[in-house]
């Protein structure tokens, strides 16, 4: 046999099996020590001022991150991942807690809708309604439409909503604060669908108790234990016209593709296509070159609607010499960058996976058009994206899983990608780390590459650190590392580290999602040597308020009080104080009075013992007083209850007595800044201080 010259990495064998299985565990920690050794040598040229870029000048510090870049200011730095598009993109692939605009409907002048009248009567009856069918039917915006269609009906607000259990969804509900038509999806959630027909008598009380109506999507196999527990509200998904569909989205006169229309294979899909796929037709037909065959039109129909795990196999294993699949993994590494990019991308990674010794003439270099040509059966070279959405995040799975050989020389090449500003701002490159730390289970390694941005220069690009942790927090796989992680960032005496912490807690799809360990994690920050950072800290506690219940709340200020890290009860004071009079606390507290009233668990008389206990009069009284303005926006009978909770907390304690008199007394006698209501029940509280019984 031909001795010839060695082969790049990239053009090894798949390995599978037992050999497979055995590299896998020594090639996860050569790659993460491999970036973590690109982390700390960045981060040594920057201390020691030996970096390139705009600004460059020297070490790196806190005065130089303040002053310059003012990286850390409040009014940047909440806002910057909120305004991201890698951030949003990310949000995309979990789904997004916080979007609960109007749900988008795509196809919401098609008419006729089927069956909308009996939709309509479920949920005006029954608060519900129920629509099943199977993927690629266009269950998603089916369901948009019919509570897009019954809020307008009845003048009510529409809002989308996600959830993955009844107790999620509650909370949801809670937080919505008034009669609203949501859209819940779950057709993807098997544990959900299993479980929610279980729980059909706590749904029904939800969706009357806070006067809300919602239409619900599942998956057509759980078809039977919904119809069982939710009778009348349940109705397969009916389709809607295909050709009503095709003619709503082709955009091109008929004459440049009429080979197409007219023929038999395009009129019998045509024919019987659920609205995605009539959708894709047209979506294909008005990009597609004038004069398009038939032939043309099947291939590129099917390489919109193949499997992606097969595509990949078949371009990877039958199609692709090592260049065609450095052009391939750099494309979804930077999809949406210029084929520039991505053909340079594609270079250093041929690159570092060319065995040594090997090399290339530089005049045998193909060029950059020739490089993406490669794969322009499945990517659209002009517009820098996949023909199919999907295979962009699963070439990096596959690559990953089918190929351990592979991993250390991309996960290194990953890390020089980050360094390029437009490589994060521009691409979905934030979107595929996620997705491929996930793949690796391997939270270690998008903390790397976090840490990576942060030791990076010039400062513009640090933002994207929250953005990575961020979508790692909210990834069902590495989500518990991550958010561990930025436990412990949020202790650190890094600067950076903190920030990142800060920002990425701050976001509101985490603070939705994990409300507890992301204020808990913004009351460590509280505590930071760093004025900018602590205060910015407390005013993102203050901020996120408006997502919980009052009661939610309390048990968060008690559960700060447990263990050694111990925050200020002033600091607890002072945020009572803050909220007391934001609309969102006031309106969930008035529509669901209950919850704290009936609390079962004594979550008030918890609250105001960790006050009596740690509190100085000056703190006492200011919560004291927020207490009394936020039972003063109730009905009579239940603002005296809520005052009654804080008074009986007293019980049996001199101290606490004292205290309770002290501050009553001084509420009674305070200015016109307290309402009428407040000041009678500081009265009220005055007089039933005396009529608590104490044993001698």
């Amino acid at each position: 046999m031909n001795a010839s010259a060695p082969k790049p990495v990239i053009d090894a064998e798949e390995q599978t099996g037992t050999s497979a299985d055995a590299a896998v565990e020594k090639d996860r920690e050569g790659s993460q020590e491999a970036l973590g050794e690109q982390a700390e040598s960045v981060d040594q040229k920057i201390q020691t001022g030996d970096v390139s870029g705009p600004g460059a000048t020297g070490a790196l510090n806190a005065d130089t991150v303040n002053q310059d870049y003012k990286i850390f200011e409040r009014n940047q730095f909440q806002f910057w991942v909120d305004g991201s598009d890698a951030a949003d993109d990310l949000r995309r692939l979990f789904g997004s807690a916080s979007n609960q605009e109007s749900p988008e409907v795509e196809v919401e002048d098609l008419l006729p809708v089927p069956d909308v009248e009996a939709h309509f009567k479920a949920l005006a009856e029954e608060h519900l309604l129920i629509l099943a069918s199977t993927r690629y039917t266009g269950l998603t915006s089916a369901v948009n439409q019919r509570c897009k269609a019954f809020a307008d009906r009845e003048a009510l607000p529409a809002k989308r909503l996600l959830a993955t259990s009844i107790k999620e969804f509650g909370k949801n509900l809670r937080g919505i604060g008034e009669p609203t038509v949501v859209v819940l999806d779950i057709s993807q959630n098997s544990a959900f669908q299993e479980d929610l027909p279980k729980e059909a008598n706590l749904l029904r009380e939800l969706l009357k108790r806070h006067s809300c109506h919602l239409v619900l999507a599942v998956e057509i196999e759980f078809r039977p234990g919904f119809r069982k527990n939710f009778p009348d509200t349940v109705f397969d998904l009916e389709r809607l016209p295909p050709e009503h569909v095709f003619d709503r989205h082709f955009q091109r006169p008929e004459s440049d593709v009429v080979e197409v229309l007219e023929s038999d294979f395009f009129r019998d899909i045509r024919r019987t296509a659920w609205p995605p796929l009539a959708r894709t037709m047209a979506e294909i037909l008005n990009h597609a070159p004038a004069g398009i065959t038939p032939d043309e039109f099947q291939d590129l129909l099917g390489s919109r609607l193949g499997n992606p795990s097969e595509t990949i196999r078949n371009l990877l294993e039958q199609q692709l010499d090592p260049r065609g699949k450095a052009v391939l993994i750099a494309a979804a590494a930077l999809e949406q960058l210029p084929a520039s990019a991505i053909a340079a991308a594609s270079d250093a990674l041929l690159d570092a996976t060319r065995v040594e010794g090997a090399r290339q003439e530089l005049l045998d270099e193909p060029g950059i058009t020739q490089k993406l040509e490669l794969i322009r059966e499945d990517f659209n070279v002009e517009g820098s994206t996949f023909k199919n959405p999907e295979i962009g995040d699963e070439v990096l799975r596959h690559v990953w899983n089918q190929y351990p050989n592979w991993r250390k020389p991309i996960t290194e090449w990953l890390g020089r990608l980050l360094l390029t500003p437009d490589h994060l701002e521009l691409s979905r490159l934030p979107r595929r780390l996620v997705v491929l730390t996930s793949t690796a289970e391997n939270d270690g390694m998008l903390k790397d590459y976090a840490k990576l941005i942060l030791n990076s220069w010039p400062p513009t690009l640090w933002p994207f650190a929250p953005v990575l942790m961020l979508g790692g927090a909210l990834d069902p796989v590495i989500g518990p590392g991550i958010r561990n992680r930025l436990y412990d960032w949020s202790r650190s005496d890094n600067l950076k580290f903190q920030w990142t912490a800060l920002e990425t807690c701050s976001d509101e799809d985490y603070l939705i999602r994990f409300p507890g360990n992301a204020l808990f994690r913004l009351r460590q920050l509280t505590g930071s040597e760093n004025a900018i950072i602590a205060k910015a800290a407390f005013e993102a506690i203050v901020d996120s308020t408006g997502h919980l219940h009052l009661t939610e709340l309390l048990g968060h200020f008690h559960f700060w009080q447990v263990g050694s890290d111990q925050v200020n009860v002033e600091e607890i004071a002072e945020i009572l104080d803050r909220i007391c009079d934001k609309p969102e606390i006031v309106d969930k507290l008035k529509r669901d009075p209950l919850q704290l009233l009936d609390e079962p668990f004594g979550v008030a008389d918890s609250f105001w013992h960790m006050l009596f206990d740690n509190a100085d009069s000056a703190s006492f009284r200011l919560a004291a007083r927020a207490w009394l303005i936020l039972a003063a926006e109730l009905d009579g009978s239940d603002g005296n209850r809520m005052v009654d909770l804080l008074v009986e907390s007293a019980a049996g304690d001199y101290r606490a007595i004292g205290q309770v008199a002290q501050a009553a007394k001084s509420l009674t006698l305070e200015d016109s800044h307290l309402s009428h209501r407040t000041r009678e029940l500081a009265l009220y509280m005055y007089n039933r201080v005396f009529e608590i019984e104490v044993p001698l």
